[in-house]
């Protein structure tokens, strides 16, 4: 889980200290070198910082011991008397080969490394290296634990001597006496003078265990059987509407609090099933969450507040809860729960109630038949249909891991089957919430995970229609249209699309009589309207400069352009554009689909950059100069280009000679012809102000020149020094911007003066001027 909102569930570990060099530790070294210089350092960093006065001697960072540059150089705790080691290679896997040439010619080489992160616990200290050497990765624990009958004393080296007690008696001492006269009222006391580790529920446990079952009225005495006291999966059912099945005796329950021999924490691993007295089934699972500063251990989502109490013949763990040892599944659970009919029948029809039945570690936040019954009734259909989107409401409901309620102290993340967000809290009350919804009932404990309880169904917005997204955003003027054109059920049954969607204001800036007219003619309504539906379903992750997406309007295409770089500044000034319509608002996931907002209304293009100038009516002269040239093939050509087209009365601000020689020097038409031809679809969204250090003005125009296309300060628009009057006239080869003046040509290039442009190109001051 991520600590971004508030205290961290499995984020791994946080007390990192530099990988000590005394640790005995076999492991080979990195080759010498800068690598080796460092590891030096950092050895002479750590044995700075190892020898801390004894007052810090609790803290994550004892072993910095800045005494110890003046000799005074102190053991570590760990490196004392009566501590245990233990070292275990838990993964070894090989490195995929890097290849020793990249894209700029450069070669690539291969180091060794070793990377260590260590953690102090109260009483031991945990160490994990991964080295990777000559291509193999290995993954190396290594535990230093005070051994059994010893804890570790502040301030002092080693672990001390326990005054031990046989187990009864340590639990006496622990204030475990409600667990003792339940041992003695099932005749189990014997069980402790065997060598046996126990987990003992505090005294308010087992009262609070001992009125669930009285308000249950969950144990038949004639029977010796017991109704499914999983804390009511139906709060407070009455005794004909509890679901029977079969469920652990008392006694068995008694005897999943103890297993054969001496299981401390430091051997409690995560996901481990530890085997118990109890007769059948009798297992419970172990959950270790790598929190700061100490892990928290649950067995069986009961969790352990004092843990290594030390006895004669064994250990002693005290929890919050008596632990109920598991029988079913999370998939058995929920199908034979009374209470979750519908919620079962949708985890079907959709498959995945077979994977809830199987081995793995699952959480399950399972909505009631009430909570099902106040689903809009489209949503309820697809959810219950098991197909479209009633896997992805489904997921949401499921985590790939086991969260215990009791982790939960603040706001905490975690992943589940959607690989989305699902967020965590307790509130002041207590309560603990999922996304803002309440767990009605928690911790019911599966053999493969945990069920809580919920009384709101959890509805991503993955599974909403487009048409429910519309609503939510308030587009009224889309959704009358779709409406009008009968679209509303065809586009909420479509998957794999992608959908433009015009903002109002877009809407707004149109002619009345245009959106009349199209309301008037439902042929050219569904045209305009399926145009800003393509395919396939694509994200901004997914964009990529000049992509082409199909669209359900016979064979026109949108053209998705990307302009500026996240690699400094993220996505801050990237900028995304769909027919040069800027995408203002990215990625709204919708079921069978993703909508892009964008802040103009997407016109499929008439023709190629020749056909839309030939159709403005403001161009001959370009057009006449075009003919002349013998370029007009360069306009009609497939690759995306960006004209700047000069009006008519442009060519009226030039002087006579260079007018003349427009109409009789071919080359030189040519050249003007090609400075205003660009090698790329430059939308007019995509030309960016300059900042302190980058100057991207510059394009490289199809004679060789370079134009600055360039954004001012107050927003208007330049190409070298004339003003782009009007942008981004579509065409189907690339996009045309209209010009107020003709773009200046020099008659030679000087190619030295061009790399220092180039230079200049990346930066706006020219360090050379220092000089």
């Amino acid at each position: 889980m991520s600590r971004a909102d508030g205290s961290a569930i499995i984020s791994g570990d946080h007390s990192i200290v530099l990988a000590d060099k005394e640790d005995n530790l076999s492991i080979p070294s990195s080759e010498p070198g800068f690598i080796g210089h460092m590891e030096r350092f950092g050895s002479q960093m750590e044995r700075f910082g190892g020898h801390m006065g004894s007052e810090l001697a609790g803290l994550p960072l004892q072993s910095f011991d800045p005494f110890s540059i003046f000799g005074m150089v102190r053991k570590k705790w760990y490196q004392g008397d009566n501590v245990c080691t233990e070292r275990e290679v838990v993964e070894e896997e090989d490195v995929p080969e890097r290849i020793n040439v990249n894209n700029n010619g450069f070669g690539v080489f291969q180091m060794n490394m070793q990377i260590s992160q260590c953690r102090d616990e109260e009483n031991s200290h945990e160490c994990t290296t991964s080295i990777t050497e000559g291509g193999v990765k290995k993954t190396i624990i290594l535990k230093y634990f005070c051994c059994h009958g010893h804890k570790r004393e502040q301030g002092k080296p080693g672990c001390v001597e326990v005054d031990m007690k046989p187990l009864e008696d340590t639990v006496r001492d622990l204030g475990g006496l409600e667990f003792l006269i339940l041992l003695d009222e099932n005749n189990m006391l014997d069980k402790l003078k065997s060598n046996m580790t126990v987990f003992v529920p505090t005294n308010d446990a087992i009262e609070d265990f001992h009125r669930d079952l009285v308000e249950l009225n969950s144990i038949d005495s004639d029977k010796d059987t017991v109704y499914n006291i999983d804390d009511g999966l139906q709060s407070r059912r009455k005794k004909r509407d509890l679901t029977i099945t079969e469920a652990p005796r008392l006694q068995d329950i008694i005897l999943a609090h103890m297993t054969k021999g001496f299981v401390s924490a430091t051997d409690m691993e995560d996901e481990a099933l530890v085997e118990t007295e109890a007769a059948e089934n009798g297992k419970i699972r172990m959950n270790v969450y790598n929190t700061y500063p100490q892990k928290v251990i649950m067995a069986n989502c009961a969790k352990i507040i004092s843990r290594n109490n030390f006895a004669t013949n064994g250990i002693v763990h005290m929890v919050d809860k008596v632990i109920v040892p598991a029988k079913h599944t999370v998939g058995q659970i929920i199908s034979q729960d009374l209470g979750f009919e519908q919620f079962a029948e949708a985890l079907d029809k959709s498959g995945l109630m077979s994977q809830l039945s199987e081995e793995g570690q699952f959480t399950v936040f399972a909505p009631s038949d009430v909570a099902m019954d106040k689903l809009d009734n489209n949503i309820k259909e697809r959810l219950m249909s098991g197909n479209g989107c009633a896997a992805d409401i489904l997921k949401n409901h499921i985590l790939p891991n086991v969260i215990c309620s009791g982790i939960i102290e603040g706001k905490a993340k975690t992943n589940n089957l959607l690989d989305k967000y699902v967020t965590m809290d307790r509130d002041d009350e207590g309560n603990v919430l999922v996304d803002g919804i309440k767990l009605k009932m928690k911790d019911i404990v599966g053999t493969n995970g945990v069920i809580h309880v919920i009384e709101d169904v959890l509805v991503p917005e993955s599974a909403r229609t487009a048409m429910d997204a519309l609503k939510t955003r308030s587009m009224d003027t889309m959704m009358e249209l779709f409406e009008s054109a009968g679209l509303t059920d065809a586009v909420s049954d479509m998957s794999n699309m992608t959908i433009f969607l015009p903002t109002e204001k877009a809407l707004a800036e149109l002619p009345e009589t245009f959106i009349e007219e199209l309301k008037s003619d439902s042929q050219k309504l569904k045209e305009f309207l399926m145009y800003h539906v393509a395919t396939p379903k694509k994200c901004k992750c997914e964009f990529e400069n000049n992509m082409m997406l199909p669209t359900e309007m016979g064979n026109q295409k949108i053209r998705v352009n990307t302009y500026g770089s996240s690699l400094m500044f993220g996505d801050r000034f990237k900028v995304s554009t769909a027919q040069c319509a800027r995408i203002v608002n990215l990625d709204d996931e919708v079921c069978g689909g993703m909508i892009h907002t964008v802040d103009k209304v997407l016109i499929p293009p008439t023709g190629d950059i020749k056909e839309v100038i030939t159709n403005g009516g403001k161009y001959s002269k370009f057009l006449e100069l075009l003919e002349f040239s013998g370029l007009t093939e360069e306009l009609e050509t497939e690759a995306g280009n960006t004209l700047l087209v000069p009006t008519d009365s442009a060519f009226d601000k030039i002087d006579e000679e260079t007018a003349s020689k427009l109409k009789e020097d071919k080359e030189f038409a040519q050249k003007v012809v090609r400075k205003h031809l660009l090698k790329e679809v430059l939308c007019c969204s995509g030309i960016q102000r300059n900042n302190l250090l980058f100057n991207n003005s510059r394009k490289r125009s199809s004679s060789g020149d370079l134009v600055a296309v360039r954004r001012s300060n107050s927003g208007h628009l330049y190409a070298d020094k004339s003003e782009i009057s009007k942008c981004d006239m579509m065409a189907t080869n690339g996009v045309v911007h209209q010009i107020e003046s003709l773009l200046a040509t020099s008659a030679v290039t000087n190619n030295a003066q061009e790399r220092i442009d180039t230079f200049t190109n990346i930066f706006n001051f020219n360090p050379f001027k220092l000089f």
